[in-house]
């Protein structure tokens, strides 16, 4: 199989590379080992999510015995529980309490927009995995770079295809009631009605909420139903939703769909290097586990300090020199 490399693809690579190498790195003693602290959230309905995001730093500093470039890795977790709040103590701990020389995180889009000025104001290099649109873009700093998708990114050529290919113009939307519910939809709404559709309702739910069959009973005449929800709650609308009879197309966010990857057989060979699969996702098949897309996208943030080191310029912030 031959990897071809479109210019999307270089675009995108060249961008983050150039993000994570323009970011202002701490000084930090030689020898002493790399804190990183990780803001994620390990309890509450944004738990799977987080507990993935987890693992996947985990597995990748585990896989390079917890040293990166030659330097020794400190990994801190924190659990934000899911609420600007507590992202916001917990990330005042991290940089105050335990000296942490760069951040990971944090989860949610709401936890980020909590916590992004005092992380600033700290001089704290961040890189940052929630999707709140403002902090790269209108809004963006120069201790912070994103290691993953706006909120709204997938939603604006997902109401395209609806449009285009589905043929569908009216649509209603059910989304959590805080901020990556708010910007997926923004984005979904922009694009349809510039291409001639409409969304005709917008349903917020709470984060917490169990029984939707309130909200399943406000969806109007439509032709699709947007969904963008997350953590468990994608599950628990679409059953219900089904069981009490809505018709109406589904589509949604990255957050809604499964996130397995698709099986590879055994003993399969990568075909990036062409070694005996050994990938973290292998790994967790082999023990029983589901692998998932998002534990290989929650490595992004370790392989962008190895990028930092390799690019960084040998000068007063070449941070990781021996």
């Amino acid at each position: 199989m031959t990897l071809k490399t479109t210019r999307r693809r270089f675009v995108a690579g060249a961008s983050a590379a150039a993000g994570v190498a323009a970011l202002p790195m701490p000084s930090i003693a030689q020898g002493a080992p790399l804190k990183i602290g990780l803001l994620t959230v390990k309890t509450g309905p944004l738990a799977a999510g987080g507990i993935h995001f987890e693992e996947g730093i985990t597995s990748f500093l585990r896989d390079k015995d917890f040293t990166l470039s030659g330097r020794k890795i400190d990994l801190i977790v924190a659990d934000t529980g899911g609420n600007p709040a507590g992202a916001k103590t917990k990330a005042q701990e991290v940089v105050e309490r335990d000296k942490v020389d760069i951040v990971l995180g944090p989860f949610a889009a709401f936890e980020l927009l909590a916590t992004v000025d005092y992380l600033a104001q700290a001089k704290m290099p961040t890189l940052a995995f929630a999707g709140a649109e403002d902090v790269t873009q209108r809004k963006a700093g120069p201790y912070l770079t994103r290691t993953s998708y706006t909120s709204a990114q997938c939603l604006y050529p997902l109401a395209d295809y609806v449009f285009n290919e589905m043929k569908l113009k009216r649509a209603a939307s059910m989304g959590d009631d805080f901020a990556f519910g708010y910007e997926q939809v923004g984005g979904f709404q922009r694009v349809l009605e510039e291409r001639g559709g409409q969304v005709v309702k917008k349903l917020w739910s709470p984060l917490n909420t169990a029984d939707y069959a309130p909200y399943v009973a406000q969806i109007p005449e439509c032709d699709v139903v947007c969904e963008v929800l997350a953590g468990s709650n994608p599950l628990k609308f679409t059953k219900q939703a089904r069981g009490l009879g809505m018709k109406q197309p589904l589509v949604g966010g990255a957050t809604v769909a499964d996130g397995r990857a698709p099986p590879r057989p055994s003993g399969g060979r990568s075909a990036r290097s062409g070694n005996t699969c050994n990938s973290f996702c292998c790994r967790r098949r082999n023990a029983g586990r589901g692998p998932d897309t998002r534990h290989s996208r929650y490595q992004a943030p370790a392989r962008q300090i190895v990028l930092a080191r390799k690019l960084h310029h040998p000068g007063s912030h070449a941070w990781w020199r021996e």
